[in-house]
């Protein structure tokens, strides 16, 4: 009788322990932001602080996360910041690695859905923040044109089960590029890839810019295969792009003294959601 007892006790304490476990996590935000900040001298310290008014002027409310990969300290300002954490990663050059690492680590104590952003991108408009596929939406895409096949074939042999993803990378027909790994993506989504692939292998092979560039690839093969296993289909209408192709959106080249200009004349596209200013970092 005791030992029936004692084994009711337990069930009981699993079953408040899992309540109280889901109660958190449906009352965290459905989305928020993550932004990779990256300051090395004082025109690259007003782009952190141009995406984060940008983001609060439509989300006044919404957590954001900035992640700081090794900017110089000398440079960085302090401005006044609402419901909003900085990251000082200790992962020197992984870049656009950094939001899908930490998201999948620490996401389930932030938000259900995160928007990924680099800090060179302005929101001025709301963003349509619902996914078809109810897994990711990359914001931007482009062709297979400037792959750099053996990089990013050396990065996937990072990941655990790559070799099913590596057949599925050979086939430049099933997918296509994240521009700056810039992307919504689900937690959920996330934490399935990390748990089959392990995300973290890859802080050891991607630490300079050509590596990060390949990520761009990597992230975006590896996004639609999981999705393919996670769905049992594949999404419908490239509903896993929002905006299309980079090259058709926005003007390249477009700088930042460039984009204050416009800011200032009012001569913004008021039908652009994103504002892309471009620097070499």
């Amino acid at each position: 009788m005791k030992v029936l007892f004692l084994i009711l006790i337990v069930l009981f304490s699993v079953a408040i322990f899992l309540f109280i476990k889901k109660e958190n996590y449906s009352s965290i935000d459905t989305f928020g932001f993550i932004v990779i900040r990256h300051v090395n001298d004082k025109q690259t310290d007003n782009y952190w602080k141009e995406s984060y008014r940008c983001i609060r002027l439509f989300y006044p409310s919404s957590k954001i996360i900035i992640i700081d990969d090794n900017s110089n300290p000398e440079y960085v300002t302090n401005i006044e910041l609402t419901n909003t954490t900085i990251i000082q990663s200790e992962y020197k050059g992984r870049g656009e690695l950094l939001p899908y690492y930490y998201y999948a680590k620490l996401g389930k104590y932030w938000f259900k859905n995160a928007v990924i952003l680099h800090d060179s991108v302005f929101i001025h408009k709301k963003i349509d923040l619902t996914s078809d596929n109810g897994a990711y939406k990359m914001l931007w895409t482009f062709a297979h044109d400037w792959d750099q096949i053996e990089d990013e074939t050396r990065i996937i042999n990072h990941l655990n089960n790559s070799d099913e993803l590596l057949q599925f990378h050979k086939d430049k027909n099933k997918w296509t590029g994240c521009f700056g790994g810039m992307a919504i993506i689900s937690y959920e989504f996330l934490l399935s890839i990390d748990r089959k692939y392990d995300l973290s292998k890859l802080l050891v092979p991607i630490t300079t810019r050509f590596n990060r560039c390949s990520f761009e690839r990597v992230i975006a093969c590896l996004m639609h295969y999981h999705y393919l296993d996670y769905s049992k289909k594949p999404p419908k209408n490239s509903s896993n792009i929002l905006y299309g192709i980079i090259h058709d959106y926005c003007i390249w080249g477009y700088t930042f003294d460039e984009y204050t200009r416009d800011l200032k004349n009012k001569t913004i596209n008021q039908n652009t959601s994103f504002v892309k200013v471009w620097t070499g970092r």
